[in-house]
């Protein structure tokens, strides 16, 4: 299914920084082989927008990834129509969960100022993403034939970590391997906790 608002999404996209664009294209083909209807309709904003906001009500802080082209606002599509009242709808959780194992962060999960319609690409950390170079993926990982897990560390961990939501600290402990098990079961593949050939291609 292709989305409704389709060109409207990518042309907001594509305001994106890099990293922060290509895992949000990989967002959106999961949504549309999942027959799942967002629009994006918000990403970048300039400081005076957000000023805006936040004499609105609908924003707390001037440090926003928003600011730094590291974060989107979206809303469900229900019948060709937005439904702001839809994200606690089971497939809008599961697109916010696919959103998490992407590397997002969901607005819905915080405790001070929830805004379930955000989702924000940390990356290396506030303002660490770039703008016009082009981001390569590798198809396997650096340290070819050898499964990565446990006692497992380097850059090629902190890919997986930053891939299911662990703290991408290179090290890949309990944790780690306890969201790389919660990854695998999501994604119909063997939840073992190593991340081998078949789990390296579908996260990257």
């Amino acid at each position: 299914m292709t989305l409704t608002y389709k060109d409207r999404s990518l042309a907001n996209m594509n305001q994106l920084a890099d990293h922060t664009k290509a895992a949000a294209l990989k967002w959106v083909n999961f949504l549309e082989k999942n027959n799942m209807d967002i629009l994006i309709y918000e990403t970048i904003r300039t400081e005076a927008q957000q000023r805006e906001d936040i004499q609105k009500g609908v924003s707390q802080t001037m440090k926003s990834y928003h600011l730094v082209g590291q974060a989107l606002d979206f809303v469900p599509i229900q019948n060709g129509k937005a439904d702001w009242n839809g994200y606690d709808h089971p497939d809008v959780q599961k697109a916010v969960a696919e959103a998490k194992n992407l590397g997002f962060e969901w607005g819905g999960d915080w405790s001070h100022f929830v805004d379930k319609g955000h989702l924000q690409y940390v990356y290396k950390g506030y303002g660490t993403d770039t703008f016009g170079q082009q981001v390569t993926t590798p198809t396997q990982p650096q340290n070819t034939g050898i499964d990565i897990k446990q006692g497992s560390r380097g850059k090629d961990v902190e890919r997986v970590q930053r891939a299911v939501g662990a703290t991408p600290d290179g090290i890949f402990g309990p944790t780690t391997e306890a969201k790389v098990k919660a990854y695998q079961k999501h994604h119909g593949l063997t939840p073992d906790g190593i991340v081998g050939p078949k789990t390296w291609t579908v996260m990257f």
